[in-house]
Parts: C-alpha cells; sequence; structure tokens
C-alpha cells in the first residue's frame, strides 16, 4: 500500500497537504491494526521495530515532500507526524486503561472516554518532546531545531504551506552545492550565484535577492 501510494504523491507538484495527510492517515491506520497485542513485542525487538519505521518512513517522506536521504526522525518532525513506535505503544496503553476501567466500573461514558482521549494526545506529544531533546539524539538536527520550538502549532498545521522547497531548505537536503556534492553530483560545494565557497540550505536563505527576480538556485524556483 505505502509503494502504491507514494506514486501518487510526488514531491514536486501532485497532490496538496491535506490529501497527503489524508493518504498518511490511511497507511498508518493500516499499520497500527492490532497494536494493542504486538506493539510490546516490537518495543523489545529493534528488528521488529526498523521495519515498522522503514515503512513509515516511506510515506511520511512523501507527506513531507521530502527527499529519500533525511532521516526518520527529521521527516517525521517535518512532516508534523507522531513516529510510529510511539503510536503504537501510546495505542496499547490507552487500550490496556480502558480495559481496567471497564473491569472496575463498567460501562464507560463518552465523557470518560474523550477525557482519556485527550490525556493520552498530551502524554504522547509530551514523549515526542522529550524524545527529541534528549542531546544524545543527532539525527535531523536542522530540522529539529527549526520545528521543535513551535512543535504543537506546527503539528497543528496538518501539512499546510509545507512545499517541496521549503522542505529542502528545512531538511537541508535538497539543491544545494553542499548536499549535491557529498551525493556525487556536483564536484564543489560553491554556489551559483555568488562568490560564497560553500552553498547550504542557510546561505540559500539568506542568499540577497532569492525570490525578487535574482537566478534561482539549481532545481527551480523557490516561491
Amino acid at each position: 500500500m505505502a509503494n502504491g501510494l507514494t506514486r501518487l504523491l510526488p514531491n514536486l507538484g501532485g497532490p496538496g497537504g491535506h490529501v497527503r495527510r489524508l493518504y498518511a492517515t490511511t497507511v498508518h491506520s493500516v499499520l497500527l491494526y492490532g497494536a494493542p497485542v504486538w506493539a510490546e513485542r516490537v518495543e523489545e525487538n529493534p528488528t521488529l521495530c526498523r521495519r515498522l519505521v522503514a515503512v513509515q518512513r516511506h510515506i511520511v517522506n512523501r507527506a513531507a515532500r521530502a527527499y529519500r536521504t533525511v532521516s526518520h526522525v527529521g521527516v517525521t518532525v517535518l512532516a508534523g507526524i507522531l513516529p510510529i513506535d510511539l503510536l503504537a505503544v501510546s495505542q496499547a496503553r490507552t487500550y490496556r486503561r480502558l480495559k481496567e476501567l471497564e473491569a472496575k466500573i463498567g460501562l464507560i461514558l463518552p465523557r470518560a472516554r474523550a477525557a482519556l482521549k485527550l490525556q493520552k494526545r498530551e502524554i504522547l506529544l509530551q514523549e515526542w518532546e522529550d524524545k527529541l531533546s534528549d542531546p544524545r539524539l543527532v539525527s535531523g538536527r536542522r530540522i529539529r531545531e527549526a520545528v521543535q520550538p513551535v512543535l504543537r502549532d506546527w503539528i497543528a498545521k496538518k501539512g499546510r504551506g509545507l512545499t517541496f522547497h521549503v522542505a529542502q531548505v528545512l531538511s537541508g537536503h535538497g539543491c544545494f552545492g553542499e548536499y549535491l556534492c557529498r551525493i556525487g553530483r556536483e564536484r564543489t560545494t560553491g554556489c551559483h550565484h555568488c562568490p560564497e565557497q560553500v552553498n547550504s540550505a542557510q546561505h540559500t536563505l539568506v542568499l540577497p535577492g532569492v525570490g525578487r527576480g535574482a537566478p534561482s538556485p539549481p532545481g527551480g524556483d523557490w516561491g
């Protein structure tokens, strides 16, 4: 399913953020089916966890319009979609809590279920924020530094305004001399439009004239 959907979601052009989010939600619903049964096993088995993360990364890359070289940590932040391992454990934890309450008090009223859902969301977001704040974490640093201070607002936007070129600037993976030289697509890291020796995403972001009639960086317009 994930492979089929990615063909419908090219990074440049294609559906907007709302549709991409809808596709991603569909895949996540399938991935998380039966999570209360298997979440604990995945948590204890690094191999299973890596496989699950690989599937999520595939579709979240398309939701975020990011290059496939962007890390799982970075692309989940960029897309505003929580990591699949945290989602699975959260679902299992909530399921167990509901069963405990049903055993104690019987029928759970809709208001109580809604309160549990809000509590689940808050705990989940806090766990993600704590994970992203871990000083030992090195993946997705540029994206984390840009988005983490406003992470909850970013999630609430649900991908609105995230274009292919914005994703490049935030991730540092894109049509920049520094990145292209690293992957063997350019011979030097220099900028094509000024004497700067290292054309990084940050340099492109502050390059005078970009978006105001100046030549665009390799790969197209930034608008």
